[in-house]
Order: structure tokens, then C-alpha cells, then sequence
């Protein structure tokens, strides 16, 4: 199975045990880890690197956790939990812990220097634990005006209903099943605001409301996310209310499928987000001409593209301004977790 299926779909695994003494080597490199007595485990989860949370004395902090050996450091074929606990120094031998694998991360490799495995980890603390998404934040609550009518609603509300349907689904889901549904209800707020302004047929095209949430759970819930949102969203979107219409559906499919991929790298969030614009609309301007070009598409004018993007320049400054507030309100609440 593809990685970023297995990270959609798989449901959460916690495992808890009593942290015993390993060899000591994690100490000796500067990543302390606490290991788990892998007997009390009812079962091994998958070999590999998770993104994780261990809960400690009742306080949660990040971490990563590998299970199974470690080719890098020796050649030993017992089977080990180990956890490096981020902004942890305390002596935890004895104690019991919890640890909630999050994201798998990549299987174990052997690397070519003790020195390249600490660099890897300290990348990971530091960028690929962004892309867990702590649970709490799904109690956030959505304010959304359809018909002129306010919706309160919580996220948290989708969640449930997938639980009580017992359907075993991972944050990076519900945030992705979220961004689509956000994907198909934000321009129908947009043309109601609109309407409400006198300027229901350019709202869409000014504050550009679908290219919101895919470029938002893009950063927020990794790559994959970004891409499934980015396809899915316009497509339900013109199926149900024949939004965008069908002529212009592939294009923004693959636009918006180009803003989803946004990741996180060591940018600062505002590039991330100007990287993904810039992206996207040279990738969608690239398939209208060819399109046009190409295939005779009586239906486009490739004229009409830098005048489409500059009419949407509102909305871009909008993207670029919100989402980092976003992601820093984010970072912040679950730092402060």
C-alpha cells in the first residue's frame, strides 16, 4: 500500500509499557530515547520511524519513535520501541508511558554515518512533525453563512460520526474530509456574501474561496492531503453545484491539486504559501495552452489567463496573510498542549 494511503487510512496505534534501560547509545549521541518493554505490548506494530506523542506523568509531548532495530547503530535483530521524547530531560526509568504512533514515516534504513541518522531525526523533529495534526484542534468550531442562516458546527462532529459508524480514520483524514467539504460550502458563501455586495458573479474569481482550504490542509496535514483536496473538492464541487463548471473543472483540478502539494520545508510559512501560488498557476496556465494549442479547445483563450490571475489578486494577499496566522495560531495551541 502507498504511504500516504497507509497514513490516511490506518487507524491510531497506542501502545504503553514500563521504559527500561536499552544500551545506551541514543544517550550517546544526543538523542536520548525511552524504551518500552516491548513484552507488556499485546502486539508490534509495523516495522519503521512513526511521528508520535507519549504521554508522561500525564503531560503529552512530540516525539519520534522507531520500532525495530536500528541497522545504523549495530547489527542487533531484537525488536525494539524507542521513543525520542522533543523539550524531555528527565530520568524516566520504571515509569509506565503511553505513546500514540501518529504518522509512519519511512522504514528503517541504514545510513551511512551515525552522524547522517542524527541529522535525519533532527530534520524530522523539526519539519515532519509539523504534519500531525494534535486531536484537540478538531473541536475548533466553524461558523459558515449559507442562505443567510448561520451554521454552527464543530469538526469534531464529522469525527464523530465516523467513529460511530466504527470506521477507523486518522486526523490527516478528517482533516482532509473536512478541506473538501470546506472546498464545496466556501464558494457558496462567497456568492452569498456576494449577492448580499451587489458582486455574486466576481466574488468567486476575487477572493478565490476554494483555493483556501487546499492550500491550508496542504501546510497543516502534508502533501497528500493538499492533493486529494485539490482533486476532490472541485469535482464535488461541480457535481453538486455545478461550480466550477465543466469546461474549466480538469483545469482547476489540476491546479488546485498543485496548491494541495505545498509541504513543509524550512521556508517561511508566507513563501510556502507565494511557492504553491506561483506553482499552481504556471502549472494550470501550461495545460490551457496546451489544450488551446494542442487540441483546438474552442472553449479557452489564452488571453484570458494573466487577466484571470490578476483579478484574483485579492485573494492571493488574503491566502498569503491568513494562512500563516493560521498555522502559527495552530503551532502555538499545540505547543501549548
Amino acid at each position: 500500500m502507498p504511504l500516504f494511503m497507509y497514513n490516511m487510512l490506518m487507524e491510531e496505534i497506542v501502545l504503553s509499557g514500563t521504559v527500561i534501560h536499552g544500551r545506551g547509545r541514543g544517550k550517546q549521541m544526543g538523542i536520548p530515547t525511552a524504551n518500552i518493554d516491548t513484552t507488556e505490548c499485546k502486539a508490534i506494530p509495523p516495522i519503521g520511524v512513526y511521528a508520535s506523542y507519549a504521554m508522561v506523568a500525564g503531560v503529552r509531548y512530540r516525539g519520534i519513535t522507531n520500532v525495530g532495530r536500528r541497522p545504523t547503530v549495530d547489527d542487533d535483530e531484537d525488536i525494539t520501541i524507542e521513543t525520542y521524547i522533543l523539550d524531555f530531560d528527565r530520568d524516566i526509568y520504571g515509569e509506565r508511558i503511553e505513546v500514540s504512533l501518529e504518522i509512519y514515516l519511512r522504514g528503517l534504513h541504514k545510513f551511512n554515518s551515525i552522524d547522517e541518522l542524527v541529522a535525519q531525526l533532527r530534520y524530522d523533529c523539526s519539519e515532519k512533525l509539523k504534519t500531525v495534526i494534535p486531536r484537540h484542534l478538531f473541536t475548533i468550531p466553524i461558523q459558515a453563512v449559507i442562505g443567510g442562516k448561520i451554521m454552527r458546527s464543530r469538526i469534531r462532529s464529522i469525527a464523530g460520526a465516523f467513529s460511530e459508524s466504527k470506521v477507523a480514520l486518522k486526523p490527516q483524514t478528517y482533516a482532509t474530509i473536512v478541506s473538501i467539504i470546506m472546498a464545496v460550502l466556501a464558494p457558496q458563501i462567497a456568492h452569498v456574501l456576494g449577492r448580499a455586495f451587489g458582486v455574486e458573479k466576481a466574488i468567486g474569481e476575487i477572493i478565490l474561496p476554494m483555493h483556501f482550504p487546499v492550500i491550508l490542509v496542504g501546510v497543516l496535514a502534508g502533501p497528500y492531503a493538499g492533493l486529494i483536496t485539490g482533486l476532490m473538492g472541485p469535482l464535488a464541487s461541480s457535481l453538486l453545484t455545478g461550480m466550477p463548471a465543466m469546461v474549466k473543472l480538469p483545469f482547476m483540478m489540476i491546479e488546485l491539486g498543485a496548491y494541495g502539494l505545498v509541504r513543509n520545508t524550512k521556508l517561511n510559512m508566507v513563501l510556502k504559501v507565494l511557492i504553491a501560488q506561483i506553482v499552481g498557476r504556471v502549472i494550470r496556465a501550461l495545460a490551457i495552452i496546451i489544450a488551446v494549442s494542442g487540441f483546438g479547445n474552442p472553449n479557452l483563450e489564452i488571453a484570458a489567463i494573466i487577466p484571470g490571475y490578476v483579478k484574483g489578486i485579492i485573494g492571493i494577499i488574503l491566502e498569503l496573510a491568513l494562512i500563516p496566522l493560521i498555522m502559527w495560531g495552530i503551532n502555538k495551541a499545540a505547543d501549548e498542549k
